[in-house]
């Protein structure tokens, strides 16, 4: 199982579900011109990463995420282990993230809006059917 809902994690406090325009004034720490249309990642305020880090034991980095399109299938770079994502705007009605293996589809997962979750980000997998721009916040160990 690559996706799982986890329920250690507090609800994200309405002050930093923020609009694409204000997150998007953040410093973008994945500015690679061939996915600007695609991806970007940005450095969370610091309040909300020493809220965040008060739920971990060891040192994270938290960040805005935005998919605005289609992300191939990838492994993240330089990370091993699991990333937890909390969504704040889906990105649409049906959009997946998908889990590969040997070229074939092995999870297939609809993320729920305001809901933790862990992903297995070591492993192939792609976000599909996205319709406008899907906003999560990210943690990962740093």
């Amino acid at each position: 199982m690559y996706y799982k809902e986890v329920d250690f994690l507090p609800e994200v406090p309405s002050l930093f579900d923020l609009s694409l325009k204000e997150i998007q004034e953040f410093e973008n720490v994945f500015p690679h011109k061939d996915y600007d249309h695609t991806f970007a990642s940005y450095v969370a305020p610091q309040e909300l990463s020493d809220y965040i880090q008060e739920c971990f034991d060891y040192p994270v980095l938290t960040r805005y995420q935005v998919i605005r399109d289609k992300v191939p299938v990838h492994t993240d770079l330089g990370i091993v282990g699991v990333k937890y994502n909390y969504v704040f705007e889906s990105g649409g009605n049906n959009v997946r993230t998908r889990f590969w293996d040997m070229g074939q589809i092995v999870e297939s997962v609809c993320v729920q809006e305001k809901v933790w979750h862990s992903l297995q980000i070591d492993v192939p997998h792609d976000v599909t059917q996205v319709d406008n721009a899907r906003i999560s916040l990210t943690v990962r160990h740093e």
